[in-house]
């Protein structure tokens, strides 16, 4: 089979993990609404209070509103613990299709198999989708600082309840962008473990990067695309909402032919002509997690088609 077949197994399991990962994103959004929603409707009754109150600063009038509406703001512990449990199902899923992927990538390219796990490491599915949740929460508490410095600015422009409630959506909108990231990265980064560690335990140290041939393809991704590196030189996934998949890759597979070498260098070049019709070009350097894992220099390929 040829790095085509391959992708074609990528995408079934993209779309099949971008499915888990909207039902997921749908109830986190409407928690996240809801919550909104309490908040909004004790805003404008608190604001109708208080806006009135002439002997009141504009401090005073922003102190006193905040402190009415601030337990509204938020995710309750009803919703946390309802989201958590819905990341560790979107966690273990991903873990579990990941080594499938590993499995049905190895066959396909080489025809080789891919030691399976006896179980999903469910401690370690648990802990992820807890933390994942925890950093949904801080957004949280930032919108909730940015909501009071909403209100605060709104109340000395003089600029009236609708139009602050506005400003605070706006807000809301912001933080239901970041909560779909830690969705959906979370998804991949269980994604990628589990492929890893099936190659690993097969005895593969070498994996290909596969990006995805689309307008949301980013610099970091385009540069890396069709390249091969050691698996354990990788910090992967590279960024925030990730999309790409590590292939399985032998040297030996590339000498006897079953690496598409033709495939490969006109898939990169695709990539990169994509990226070009945004504007932008390859970046070389170290990705945002590498940064953050305090990498100075991006690993090293093996082999570049």
């Amino acid at each position: 089979m040829t790095n085509a077949r391959a992708l074609e197994i990528i995408e079934r399991y993209d779309r099949t993990m971008n499915a888990a990962e909207s039902r997921v994103i749908e109830r986190m959004n409407k928690a996240l609404d809801d919550a909104y929603r309490r908040s909004e409707e004790e805003f404008l009754k608190a604001y109708k209070k208080h806006s009135g109150n002439l002997d009141l600063l504009p401090q005073q009038r922003r102190l006193l509103i905040m402190d009415e509406i601030s337990q509204y703001f938020g995710l309750s512990n009803r919703a946390q613990n309802r989201l958590r449990e819905d990341f560790e199902e979107l966690i273990e899923g991903a873990f579990t299709d990941g080594q499938s992927l590993a499995s049905d990538l190895a066959g396909a390219i080489a025809n080789e198999s891919i030691s399976q796990f006896a179980s999903v490491p469910i401690d370690a599915v648990a802990a992820q989708a807890r933390d994942g949740v925890r950093r949904l929460s801080r957004h949280s508490e930032d919108f909730q600082n940015k909501a009071s410095a909403i209100i605060e600015l709104h109340l000395a422009l003089g600029s009236g309840a609708q139009k602050t409630a506005r400003e605070l959506r706006r807000e809301l909108g912001i933080t239901k962008g970041k909560a779909e990231q830690i969705a959906r990265t979370e998804s991949m980064s269980s994604l990628a473990t589990a492929s890893k560690k099936a190659y690993a335990d097969s005895g593969i140290e070498l994996v290909q990067v596969t990006a995805t041939l689309d307008s949301r393809v980013c610099p970091f991704c385009a540069s890396r695309n069709m390249k091969a590196y050691r698996a354990r030189d990788l910090i992967f996934p590279f960024h925030p909402s990730d999309r790409c998949v590590l292939m399985p890759f032998k040297l030996e597979w590339l000498e006897s032919g079953l690496i598409d070498v033709d495939f490969s260098k006109n898939f990169r070049k695709k990539t990169i002509a994509k990226l070009a019709e945004s504007g932008q070009k390859p970046n070389n350097g170290i990705t945002p997690f590498e940064r953050a894992a305090n990498k100075t220099k991006p690993p090293e390929s093996i082999w570049t088609p």
